[in-house]
C-alpha cells in the first residue's frame, strides 16, 4: 500500500481537521479504511434503532477471554431465530453453561448480562465430539428463549427471559431519536 510519506494531501487534511500531527504507524489508507467502515456499522446501527421490528441490540454468549459471541445482530427483524451448534470443549464433559448478554462491545464487560442457560447430563465422550445445538430466539414483544439439545440423548435446558427490548421501549427510542 505504501508508507505514510506517500500520502502528504491526506496527512495535511487529517492535521488540519484535528489541529495535531499525525503518528506514523499504520498506513494512512488503513487507518482511514478502518475508520470508515465504523462509521458504517455506527450509521446502520442508527437506521436500525429507527425500525419498531428490529433488535435494538445484539445478543450474544460469553467466549473465551470475556468476547461477545453474537448470536442475533443488532438491526435483525423481528421474529428472529439462530441456530448453532457448540461441541463440547473437554473429555468427558457433562454439562454446559452460557452466559447470555445483550449489547454491541465487542467484550461481554461492556454488554448487560441477560442469564444463563444450562444444560446437565450430556453423554461423556471426547472432546469436541458430541454436539450441542443452541436455538436462540426473540419474539416481536422482546421476550428471548434459548433451547440447548444434545440429539444423542435428547437432553435439553431451557431459558425464557426478557430482553432490554420491549415495544414500549423501542417506541420510545425512537420518538427520542
Amino acid at each position: 500500500v505504501g508508507s505514510a510519506g506517500s500520502y502528504p494531501p491526506l496527512l495535511e487534511a487529517m492535521r488540519n481537521l484535528t489541529q495535531t500531527e499525525a503518528i506514523l504507524g499504520p498506513p494512512p489508507a488503513q487507518v482511514l479504511t478502518l475508520g470508515l467502515a465504523r462509521l458504517g456499522l455506527q450509521a446502520e446501527r442508527e437506521e436500525h434503532a429507527q425500525r419498531e421490528d428490529a433488535l435494538s441490540q445484539s445478543i450474544g454468549i460469553e467466549l473465551p477471554g470475556g468476547r461477545l459471541g453474537v448470536l442475533l445482530r443488532t438491526g435483525a427483524n423481528l421474529p428472529a431465530t439462530v441456530r448453532r451448534r457448540i461441541p463440547t470443549t473437554r473429555d468427558n464433559q457433562t454439562s454446559l453453561e452460557l452466559k447470555l448478554f445483550q449489547g454491541d462491545a465487542e467484550y461481554v464487560a461492556s454488554c448487560s448480562f441477560l442469564g444463563r442457560v444450562r444444560l446437565d447430563k450430556i453423554p461423556k465422550g471426547l472432546r469436541g465430539e458430541v454436539d450441542i445445538e443452541l436455538v436462540a430466539s426473540v419474539d416481536k414483544q422482546g421476550v428471548l428463549t434459548v433451547r440447548l439439545t444434545e440429539a444423542s440423548s435428547s437432553v435439553t435446558g431451557d431459558l425464557v427471559l426478557p430482553t432490554q427490548q420491549t415495544p414500549e421501549s423501542r417506541k420510545k427510542a425512537i420518538e427520542a431519536s
